[in-house]
């Protein structure tokens, strides 16, 4: 069987690791192909290597992206479900010999114009395909509206490997969390820390703009950036402006992230949620986020008043939300060990199970 991937994040390395072993325990053989990223992705320096991944490359044309794959002797197909794929809906389309799934969102999440013609094509491409790995809950209820069959979804909980980053923070010694508190003047219980991509759907200007309202509010308060993106200039000016309280760490992985992480305390995203909450639970940072459209399907993870909290997208509310929260330290606690709790039920142990089940039932399934 055969999983395309326009690009390989570094993130998914691990997930496919463990699946082709998963799956090879029941004799099914998995094939990666993948592609390269956008030139304005390869900012996020996020690109993962799998040695025997198999090479499609993805050809651009503004939006639009042709990515032809060999799927000869392929029992089972599984694509990535956007509409500037146009190789994949071909799939779609044609007579074929193998079982096609998608794995994915199941909507455009970030639309603004969920009911104009680009997310009519979107449900109807849904529906031409034997199978779904939904990426959450929320996927799974876009692809019932969509008319895709309920026993033909299987639902993953799109996770990443944070058992690596737990350890790391685990074994941080107080020393190792002091110096770090040093080096960025960190108070403990008054440390937010965002980490994502650099890109106007994270809304970095109402990031920036509550902090610096926290920053008012108590001077105390710190707000750790782990990230890179085209909108790395509006940071840079940001910290010229901001350097007391806001620190640009860049786009950290492995240990360096990890020790940033042990020493926060909440986790600001105020748009766009995806899997960057995976890594705050399981670092025990409760998620502060806003009503902003655009969000993930991960967001689906985030419980409100038990892990985390939501609130109005406007800076003053924001800001509220997250001076509130610090200075209320057995509530705050609360939030963290709900966090960690959450964090345990995602792992990717439990991703790579749920996909295996449902390739080895995609297989078995009439079409």
């Amino acid at each position: 069987m055969l999983i395309a991937e326009r690009r390989l994040p570094a993130y998914r390395v691990a997930f496919f690791e463990l699946l082709r072993a998963r799956l090879a325990e029941h004799q099914i053989e998995l094939v990666v192909a993948h592609g390269q990223a956008r030139a304005d992705e390869r900012g996020q320096a996020d690109q993962g290597r799998l040695d025997w991944a198999i090479d499609a490359p993805a050809r651009y044309l503004g939006p639009l992206c042709w990515q032809p794959f060999d799927t000869r002797g392929m029992d089972l197909v599984i694509i990535g479900h956007e509409n500037r794929l146009l190789f994949n809906h071909w799939l779609g389309l044609r007579p074929r010999r193998f079982r096609l799934a998608c794995f994915g969102h199941g909507a455009n999440f970030a639309s603004q114009q969920p009911r104009g013609w680009r997310e009519a094509f979107k449900r109807w491409s849904a529906r031409r395909v034997d199978g779904w790995f939904a990426y959450t809950a929320l996927s799974q209820q876009r692809l019932l509206e969509a008319g895709v069959a309920a026993d033909r979804i299987t639902v993953v909980n799109n996770t990443v490997d944070t058992r690596t980053l737990a350890d790391h923070i685990d074994q941080m010694s107080e020393a190792e969390r002091q110096q770090t508190r040093a080096r960025f003047d960190l108070t403990a219980g008054k440390t937010a820390l965002f980490i994502g991509s650099l890109y106007p759907s994270k809304r970095l200007d109402l990031l920036l703009q509550a902090g610096s309202l926290c920053a008012a509010a108590d001077a105390a308060f710190r707000l750790l950036v782990i990230g890179d993106g085209v909108q790395a200039t509006l940071l840079q000016q940001a910290v010229a402006r901001h350097g007391r309280w806001l620190h640009w760490l860049g786009a950290e992985h492995g240990p360096q992230r990890a020790q940033a992480m042990a020493v926060s305390d909440v986790l600001m995203l105020p748009a766009a949620v995806g899997l960057a909450i995976v890594d705050g639970f399981a670092a025990g940072l409760p998620l502060l986020t806003t009503h902003a459209p655009g969000h993930g399907p991960e967001f689906a993870y985030l419980q409100p008043g038990v892990n985390g909290d939501i609130v109005a997208p406007q800076a003053e509310v924001y800001a509220q939300a997250v001076t509130t929260l610090m200075n209320d330290g057995p509530r705050l606690q609360r939030l963290r060990a709900a966090a960690l709790q959450t964090a345990a039920q995602l792992s990717l142990d439990a991703m790579v199970l749920r996909f295996a089940d449902g390739i080895r039932a995609a297989l078995d399934a009439p079409r």
